[in-house]
């Protein structure tokens, strides 16, 4: 089973609550990928509840929960982490996953911000090349 795992403060919204660009398609992309999408917060699972549905990406999220909660998930091969906080996707790796590290996203870079694209198109290269 592949999963992703991925942030939401400084990942998918800036401080004020804006949205990096394209995340529903962003989201509808890696949905074709993975098995299960977790997204978390250290604000808490209701809260990263009421950002997804905010986002519109609930329909590509299989369940929120509390940031860092992931310990109760046996991280395996195959599973992906995004987060903006290094030591998690680092964490991660340790533990024999897939990590990304995405810079802090504030909407002063919406204009030529990609980072969370480019992993998405990393992603999907990754899987075409398992396919082949």
């Amino acid at each position: 089973m592949k999963r992703l795992f991925c942030d939401v403060d400084g990942t998918l919204i800036d401080q004020h609550d804006n949205p990096r660009p394209n995340l529903p398609n962003i989201f509808e992309r890696l949905s074709k990928h993975f098995d299960k999408i977790y997204i978390w917060s250290g604000g808490g699972q209701d809260y990263a509840q009421m950002q997804m549905r905010r986002l519109g990406i609930g329909e590509y999220v299989s369940c929120c929960h509390t940031k860092m909660s992931f310990s109760k998930f046996k991280i395996q091969t195959g599973d992906i982490c995004i987060d903006d906080e290094l030591e998690v996707p680092k964490s991660f790796m340790r533990l024999g996953a897939t990590g990304y590290c995405v810079p802090y996203y504030t909407v002063g870079m919406a204009k030529n911000e990609d980072a969370l694209e480019e992993v998405c198109r990393k992603i999907e290269a990754e899987n075409k090349k398992e396919a082949v």
